[in-house]
């Protein structure tokens, strides 16, 4: 996450985001997978990346520090 900060050099550039309807499960001592909605505004290499996507996290816990490992993230489109 931090090469995502609007200060780093990187093309995947975030101007807002929000972060909604977290679950969460401990899988072992040292692993956990979260789940989330993700909606923000932002740019990659000048394209508009806005929009609302669910993500997936898994977690990994070495001594008394956790580490994002892996993602899985996707769009959902809103319907009303």
């Amino acid at each position: 996450m931090e090469s995502l900060r609007p200060d780093s050099p990187h093309p995947y550039k975030i101007e807002s985001f929000n972060e909604h309807y977290y679950a969460a499960r401990k899988l072992t001592d040292n692993l956990a997978v979260v789940s989330l909605l993700l909606t923000q505004k932002a740019t990659r290499d000048g394209g508009d990346r806005s929009g609302d996507f669910y993500l997936v996290d898994v977690w990994k816990k070495t001594g008394d520090n956790w580490q994002l490992i892996a993602r899985y993230s996707t769009p959902v489109s809103r319907k009303l």
